[in-house]
């Protein structure tokens, strides 16, 4: 069994099948140029159809015997070829195998053409579906992003009308506190003047505080109302 080397044609035969195995491939490789398509012998041999690499090459069948002189492990077999040639196709989902028996390969190559164009044909409306299915991901992600947006912009408006809220209901509760101080001070006649300035203060700040007047206040003016920080 001989075999090409790398970027040459995918090709494993033995030196009777060499000038057969060329043929085969000469024409199988006419056939798809001239349909349009381009052939690539790099470290594969491919055709390219509708962007998608399409894989094939060219073996012979053998007949592994065991070798009666065998001395190792590496040479306990024999492998002898057996004429029969097998055209492989090989794509990412699924491989095909082309071989010699009532027909020979070469009555094979309109079949062989069209199964490698049906698999190009395959593959593309796999990746047309593929991105179909990607671009829904994508906008389904897009959705649930905008709707986690929406929701944390909720969450966070709603935090600060409790935040509101309560700081309403602590200047409220503050307010009834400065009011009730100063009526039982001036009942008891002990209204001061330092008293009436500490209400006076108390107040300011309480409207500083109050959500619904925000008052400004110089000293307290980096002070953040709802932290107190």
């Amino acid at each position: 069994m001989v075999s090409t080397s790398l970027n040459e044609l995918n090709i494993t035969v033995s030196k009777p099948n060499i000038s057969r195995s060329l043929r085969i491939m000469d024409t199988i490789i006419k056939a798809l140029r001239a349909r349009g398509y381009e052939i690539k012998v790099d470290h594969k041999t491919c055709v390219v159809i509708h962007n998608e690499e399409i894989k094939f090459r060219l073996r012979e069948k053998y007949k592994r015997e065991a070798n009666p002189k065998s001395t190792s492990m590496w040479d306990q077999y024999i492998y002898n070829p057996t004429s029969v040639l097998v055209f492989k196709i090989e794509s990412w989902y699924r491989e095909y195998d082309f071989i010699d028996g009532k027909c020979q390969l070469e009555e094979l190559i309109p079949q062989i053409i069209a199964k490698i164009e049906l698999i190009g044909d395959y593959l593309l409306q796999r990746r047309i579906e593929s991105d179909r299915a990607r671009e829904e991901q994508k906008e389904k992600e897009r959705i649930r992003q905008e709707q986690l947006r929406i929701k944390e912009r909720e969450l966070k408006n709603f935090k600060k009308l409790l935040q509101s809220a309560s700081r309403w209901h602590q200047a409220a509760f503050t307010r009834t506190f400065l009011t009730d101080f100063e009526l039982k001070s001036r009942k008891a006649d002990t209204f001061t003047d330092q008293k009436k300035s500490w209400v006076e203060w108390a107040k300011k700040k309480v409207d500083w505080y109050d959500p619904l007047v925000e008052s400004f206040d110089e000293i307290l003016k980096d002070v953040d109302r709802n932290t107190l920080l």
